[in-house]
């Protein structure tokens, strides 16, 4: 009897993922202007599969290092010539499909002062899972309920210069 409980238990909680997104990989890379006081920027990739009814998902944002971003594109797999901004990704889901993959595209770009020394971004605390604190994250709504899905390790790209 125990046995067939503890079967039963592993494919309705083993194998229900709850999460409608699954991230594949994420990359960053530091993007360093030719101009003299121009700053840099360090632009974010972070490829997700769509694994439920993407019509039911809202991106609403990531943290990365502590920083929210809100301002991000959508990139199609199949065709990544088509860039979708935040208030268009509905019109880019809704024509999706499970299993389909996206990447999201998104940047900070850091000035420099007078002095030609970069400013640093403000970092705060934001209001998410304990065991999330601190952690790179993209957050959504699914459903109409807020979600958050770790964002597992960034790899970093080479540094691209600017002529």
């Amino acid at each position: 009897m125990k046995f067939t409980v503890l079967i039963l238990s592993y494919f309705l909680f083993g194998l229900c993922n709850s999460d409608p997104i699954e991230i594949n990989k994420a990359t960053s890379q530091e993007i360093i202007g030719g101009v003299q006081g121009s700053g840099k920027t360090i632009e974010y990739r972070v490829e997700i599969e769509l694994l439920k009814n993407p019509e039911k998902l809202n991106i609403t944002g990531m943290i990365i290092n502590g920083k929210y971003f809100d301002a991000f594109k959508l990139i199609p797999e199949d065709n990544s010539l088509i860039h979708y901004k935040k208030r268009e990704q509905k019109k880019y889901l809704s024509s999706a499909g499970k299993k389909d993959r996206v990447t999201i595209s998104f940047a900070d770009h850091q000035k420099m002062d007078n002095n030609e020394n970069m400013i640093p971004a403000p970092t705060r605390d934001f209001d998410v899972p304990d065991d999330l604190k601190g952690k790179n994250m993209i957050i959504y709504q699914w459903k109409g309920k807020e979600k958050y899905t770790r964002i597992p390790a960034l790899t970093k790209k080479e540094p691209q210069y600017m002529p």
